[in-house]
């Protein structure tokens, strides 16, 4: 699981984002193509963009000395006003995809989606949300002929297939916008992490492989549900998560000062 958690580390989110410099330009998204087959405007991005922009153009009076029970204050309507203004997702109210179901815990980052496959077949979509200031920022342009502003938005997950008697699982790692879905990574191997050991062959670098053998990885995950759409859910799940993990946050800090 530690190692699932490092990998996941890697995706990149647009949450943690603010470009100030495009505050006075429309926030309109665009479609944009790319080499994995297109990037289109993904259902609320909008909110997505201005909650970026609102959260980066909030600040605070810095140069003023501020106590204890200033910054309790300050906390409480920071808390107030995000509670006052979250909405959850249009596109999560009905629950994952089926048949997956979602299994969360709250301060936790990483999420599960689970489902049965077959007579003995387990399938589940790990996902965690960004905690990692570190990382490459998602690239955001303007249209030089409409002004408009384009950001490319996508989620990292693992996808892992598990057969009943066998010690070992399939792990695929994978990347969607929701409007493709694109296999970075497949490997074999041991279900026992202990067991996994540094230098272990898991499996040739896909790019590599034959088109007819890429063609077919994808096959066997769209048969799996491992589709564009649910790249999509994950998008909004993550959105949301980190959302509902950070007024947690803020309700926890006033409490303790």
């Amino acid at each position: 699981m530690a190692q699932r958690r490092a990998s996941l580390q890697l995706y990149k989110t647009a949450m943690n984002v603010v470009y100030h410099s495009l505050v006075q330009k429309p926030m309109v998204f665009t479609p944009r193509r790319c080499m994995s087959g297109g990037f289109k405007a993904l259902p609320g991005c909008r909110m997505m963009w201005e909650d970026m922009h609102r959260v980066g153009m909030r600040t605070f009076a810095s140069s003023s000395y501020v106590n204890d029970d200033g910054l309790k204050s300050i906390l409480a309507k920071e808390s107030e006003h995000e509670r006052s203004t979250y909405e959850s997702p249009e596109e999560l109210r009905n629950g994952p995809p089926e048949p997956f179901t979602l299994t969360e815990m709250q301060g936790d980052t990483l999420m599960t989606l689970t489902r049965a496959y077959g007579s003995n077949e387990t399938v589940s979509v790990d996902v965690m949300i960004q905690d990692d200031v570190n990382q490459d920022e998602p690239v955001a342009f303007e249209d030089e002929e409409t002004g408009e502003i384009d950001i490319d938005v996508s989620v990292d997950f693992i996808v892992t297939v598990t057969k009943t008697g066998s010690k070992q699982e399939l792990v695929f790692e994978c990347s969607s916008d929701g409007s493709f879905m694109e296999i970075q990574r497949v490997s074999l191997e041991p279900e026992d992490e202990d067991e996994l050991e540094e230098g272990m062959y898991t499996g040739p670098v896909l790019d590599e492989l034959d088109d007819e053998v890429q063609e077919a990885l994808y096959a066997y995950l769209e048969e799996r549900g491992i589709t564009p759409d649910l790249g999509e859910y994950l998008l909004h799940l993550i959105h949301d998560k980190e959302q509902r993990e950070y007024m947690d946050w803020l309700d926890k800090m006033t409490s303790f000062l």
